[in-house]
């Protein structure tokens, strides 16, 4: 989840750059300067050019043992779906951090957009946390063999 927070202030492509791109295939994503469409599907030739120049690093980085050598050797196709999940969670981050309509039809403030993930980071953490010590308590019940 640390990783996706990054993505809270990622600066997407604009949107006649990625139109123009999945129209005439030129232009597009650049390796030096990576951009997720965030307003677009994670299928769209953007992102999927995205994901294959994610992909070709890894394959780089691999062939010159500068990193990943710790990655299993699997297809390209699994590393994609991994990829392709990774960017799905940066665009759900994204999004989370996008200004908001109010009741009274004004847009969010930089702060109370702040607010608002901050609030919603603290439930999840307290969720978690819930969670882990229900699952834990269970388990040293049945452990323990005594009704908790």
């Amino acid at each position: 989840m640390k990783q996706q927070e990054d993505f809270t202030l990622h600066d997407p492509p604009e949107e006649a750059e990625v139109r123009h791109y999945e129209l005439e295939i030129e232009g597009g994503p650049e390796a030096s300067n990576l951009k997720i469409a965030m307003r677009s599907s994670l299928k769209s030739e953007w992102n999927r050019q995205v994901a294959n120049i994610v992909l070709d690093a890894i394959h780089k980085a691999r062939t010159e043992r500068t990193a990943w050598d710790a990655l299993p050797q699997r297809s390209d196709d699994y590393y994609l779906d991994i990829i392709f999940d990774q960017m799905e969670r940066a665009k759900t981050a994204w999004g989370a951090a996008q200004h908001r309509m109010k009741e009274n039809g004004e847009a969010e403030t930089p702060r109370e957009v702040e607010n608002r993930i901050l609030v919603n980071k603290m439930l999840e953490e307290s969720r978690a946390r819930v969670y882990t010590r229900r699952y834990t308590v269970s388990q040293l019940c049945r452990s323990s063999g005594s009704k908790c």
